[in-house]
């Protein structure tokens, strides 16, 4: 999950480049800066965004869908979905997609959080975690 830890950098640095130049002005008292100055901090922001939190984001993604699928914890579809969300942020150069991201995240926590019955998982107790058979 390093790449998920380095995606919410990403995302920190990037709001941080978005604030630079209007949050010195407004809490800090300083003097507007010239406009190359205020122009190039603004513009640096998307491609830390797309590189620094898009694709790690991605990576985490796909990582976590293709667990998902191969140990049947959760229900399947979130694995799939996951992987496809995983796909989409990595082929995609725009910020709709990192919306996507986060809103599916937000849907996924609902759907787990309502889900009826009780959790059932995946390794049944004549089984240990470690994949050995009980005595």
């Amino acid at each position: 999950m390093i790449t998920g830890a380095i995606a919410a950098g990403g995302f920190c640095i990037t709001g941080g480049l978005y604030g630079t130049v209007g949050g010195t002005i407004l809490f800090g008292g300083a003097p507007r800066p010239i406009g190359q100055v205020a122009e190039f901090v603004a513009s640096a922001a998307y491609p830390v965004l797309l590189v620094a939190s898009m694709l790690p984001l991605a990576a985490c993604l796909i990582s976590l869908g293709v667990t998902v699928v191969q140990e049947r914890s959760p229900p399947v579809w979130i694995g799939w979905f996951t992987e496809v969300m995983g796909v989409v942020l990595l082929l995609s150069v725009l910020f709709i997609p990192l919306f996507a991201a986060v809103l599916f995240g937000l849907v996924l926590g609902i759907a787990l959080t309502v889900r009826p019955g009780p959790f059932v998982p995946a390794i049944p107790d004549t089984i240990q975690a470690d994949r050995t058979p009980v005595a």
